[in-house]
């Protein structure tokens, strides 16, 4: 038992008042035997296989395996389609109305909004609408976010224009040297026919980000998003809108000029912009610059007093309004950057409202929306924050909004589609800017991070500059990376501190932070925050010998050499006396000062050398005794020197730790003890004990 140290003399006394345990003593009084009991090689791996395939049970079909064959194939589907679990407790009374008048509200929204996106993914506007209603009317089915408005939405519109952008240019090339590749490469390269194509590539394009997104969702990969870290999705998002601004300015301006694409894309564009300013067409600009005065009027200063008294904002946008191979990379990006978006909006209004998200099935659900609609020619949708955030707002209770905003748009697409014919390209540029103030607005979040922490301030200033100055895909990989590294750098800036009891509590807390602290002088607690693996070793020994006061490898070393010093001496005290008997032989060592011990330090402590010099009685036993008590009296004073007879190393904090850390922790341990110092592991979790 670990017993408590006497805090006056050092001396080891009781402490009666609260019993301790050593991990031993205690898993035999109170660890389940079952759980002790040795099992061979074979058991175990069936024993892992039985507990995956469970586990992959419960994911498809509930928690509860008690239950019958018949009632797990209903959760199954209740699983895969959330709606039916939905509506067998769907409130009519209380939820239908919220629900039709949120619903309309949103299918408004989803017309001006559409159109602009559409654009910002260079294909014709009236794709966005089918965007908009295919999205909603697959998401009612399969999504388990009650308020998610899926759809087109800024980022991934602008990522699929940049793969367009991207991808069109070498298929007309190709087409123009081997023109019997591809059939639809095989017309005049007219604006007819690039049109048809981007339509053609993003179709293709929102195949494989369904097919890709619905792997995930099977394969349960929805733990994926904890790389995308807040910070660098801020970031990322705010680089992306000036992406989108600065491709909106040449519809501003009326200027009909080629975008750059790829690395620098910004800056070259903006240049090119401001080279081509005398040429703009002021009327449009004119034009352009109503709009977004009367939106900015409306959104800022018209509809928020307007909200305390009607629910229903003013929908003012309305008044203005073999391929998958290539673009593989991009695909993929966009899968993972849509559903974290999406997943990330879904879960913070599910624990709004109390209830929960799935992260697998809502991979599922936005796979097969993404790649169902391919085949009705929609390009890869996303979920808004503002049309979600209105959902909310408006007492939206089900996915039934979804419904009738897809009823509601196809209403439109149906019946009103030609009054939407003529809109100007720049009101639609206009609606799209007005709608990236939001995602500027998060700039405002810089001074917190700032405060919080400077790993995530600095991996939003990476991830935007790289999105902004390189390209998006670039900028995207670079956030990755850069919040990868920022958290093995975390594990490697642990560190550890000696922890002391507070005065009249049981509470322990840092020695230099806390005033009040009743410590032993010869007793330290020390703490390692943090995970012992093998490339924080060495920073793991640095800062516990720092917190300890001094160096026990040092000690370790220099006691070898004293302790192989008095092993020699007994052995040819021992020879002497098998040879000579045991007669006994007095030791002065004014007759024999010519044999001694040669212990030498240097500044830092380490044992620089040992050396034994015998001029004299080299081999005799008077020499071998003298030897001998003098490395004693070395040990003795050496001894003297260590500051502490008890380390206690508080694990409670460990996160992990590998083999090389074990190796690490044996040795320093070892290294304590040889200093005469006795070391206590408290805390230490069960999986660190089988260790």
């Amino acid at each position: 038992m670990i017993q408590a140290i006497d805090s006056v003399g050092g001396s080891i006394q009781p402490n009666e008042s609260r019993r301790i345990y050593t991990e031993e003593e205690f898993e035999n009084l109170y660890l389940k035997h079952d759980e002790t009991k040795q099992v061979s090689f074979r058991q175990k791996s069936s024993s892992m296989l039985r507990k995956a395939f469970l586990k992959i049970r419960k994911g498809y079909c509930g928690p509860d395996t008690s239950v019958g064959f018949g009632t797990q194939l209903s959760r199954f589907f209740y699983n895969l389609f959330p709606f039916i679990d939905v509506f067998r407790h769907y409130d009519v009374k209380n939820w239908l109305v919220n629900d039709l008048v949120t619903g309309f509200t949103i299918g408004v929204m989803h017309v001006p909004q559409g159109m602009a996106y559409a654009m910002l993914a260079t294909v014709p506007p009236i794709y966005g609408l089918y965007c908009s209603m295919f999205a909603s009317f697959f998401y009612f089915f399969l999504g388990t976010s009650r308020h998610l408005s899926l759809s087109t939405i800024a980022i991934i519109s602008l990522l699929v224009g940049s793969c367009l952008d991207r991808t069109i240019p070498q298929l007309l090339s190709r087409a123009s040297t081997n023109e019997s590749e591809l059939v639809m490469t095989t017309t005049p390269t007219d604006d007819a026919n690039e049109s048809a194509n981007r339509i053609l590539l993003a179709s293709a394009l929102a195949l494989t980000v369904g097919i890709i997104q619905f792997s995930m969702g099977l394969l349960r990969l929805g733990f994926l998003t904890s790389l995308l870290s807040d910070p660098m999705l801020v970031g990322f998002t705010v680089g992306s809108s000036v992406h989108v601004a600065i491709s909106q300015i040449f519809g501003i301006f009326g200027l009909n000029l080629r975008k750059h694409t790829g690395v620098f894309n910004v800056p070259r564009n903006f240049y090119q912009i401001c080279a081509n300013l005398p040429e703009a067409n002021w009327v449009t600009f004119g034009l352009s610059s109503a709009c977004l005065f009367l939106l900015y009027l409306f959104q800022l200063r018209i509809n928020p007093p307007l909200r305390k008294r009607i629910k229903v904002p003013i929908p003012i946008e309305i008044l203005v309004l073999s391929l998958a191979g290539r673009m593989l990379g991009d695909a993929f990006v966009i899968a993972v950057i849509g559903f974290a978006l999406s997943y990330s909006l879904a879960s913070f209004y599910g624990n709004k409202e109390g209830y929960k998200v799935n992260p697998n099935q809502e991979l599922v659900a936005y796979g097969i929306i993404n790649a169902a609609g391919s085949f009705f020619k929609i390009y890869p949708v996303g979920s808004s924050i503002s049309r979600t955030a209105l959902v909310n707002s408006m007492g939206g209770k089900t996915q039934l909004v979804g419904l009738i905003a897809s009823v509601f748009v196809l209403i439109v697409v149906l019946f009103a589609g030609p009054l939407f014919y003529h809109v100007p390209s720049c009101c639609l540029s206009a609606i799209i800017l007005v709608a990236l103030r939001g995602m500027v607005l998060q700039l405002l979040d810089l001074p917190v991070l700032w405060r919080c922490s400077i790993w995530d301030f600095a991996s939003w200033i990476v991830t935007f500059l790289a999105t902004v100055f390189l390209d998006i895909l670039y900028g995207l990989l670079i956030g990755i990376a850069f919040s990868v590294l920022a958290i093995f750098f975390r594990l490697l800036c642990s560190r550890a501190y000696v922890v002391a009891q507070v005065e009249d509590t049981e509470v322990f807390r840092s020695s230099e932070l806390y005033s009040s602290c009743v410590d032993d002088p010869k007793v330290k607690i020390i703490r390692y925050e943090g995970g012992l693996f093998y490339t924080a070793t060495n920073l793991f020994v640095s800062s516990v010998i720092e917190a300890a006061g001094f160096d026990p490898r040092l000690i370790a070393f220099t006691r070898k050499k004293l302790d192989e010093v008095i092993k020699e001496a007994d052995i040819v005290l021992k020879e002497y006396d098998c040879v000579h008997g045991e007669t006994e032989l007095t030791f002065h060592p004014q007759e024999d000062a010519t044999a001694s011990v040669d212990i030498q330090l240097n500044e830092s402590g380490r044992c620089k050398e040992i050396s034994q010099s015998f001029h004299r009685h080299k081999s005799s036993r008077s020499g071998a005794a003298n030897r001998k008590q003098i490395a004693q009296e070395e040990m003795a004073k050496l001894l003297s020197t260590v500051p502490i007879n008890h380390l206690i190393l508080d694990c409670s904090t460990w996160t992990f730790i590998d083999v090389a850390g074990t190796n690490t922790l044996k040795t320093l341990l070892s290294d304590f003890n040889s200093a005469g110092v006795t070391v206590y592991l408290a805390s230490l979790s069960s999986a660190l004990t089988l260790l």
